[in-house]
């Protein structure tokens, strides 16, 4: 896993240092919008299996 890590910052923050300075600065605003996004998706699509997994189960209780 550590690899993956290395594999996927290196390019990020070889093109980061790469940029001009307000190049760099929308850069890294791009790249946290994207992480936000990919971040809520996980989180929301985990609370909803979660929450329909509880309906499953309190269902088949009161069956």
């Amino acid at each position: 896993m550590k690899i993956l890590r290395r594999i996927m910052a290196f390019p990020l923050c070889l093109v980061g240092v790469l940029l001009p300075w307000r190049l760099r600065v929308i850069f890294s605003e791009c790249v946290g919008w994207i992480i936000q996004f990919i971040y809520m998706n996980y989180i929301y699509t985990l609370r909803f299996i979660l929450k329909e997994l509880e309906k499953a189960k309190n269902s088949g209780k009161k069956q």
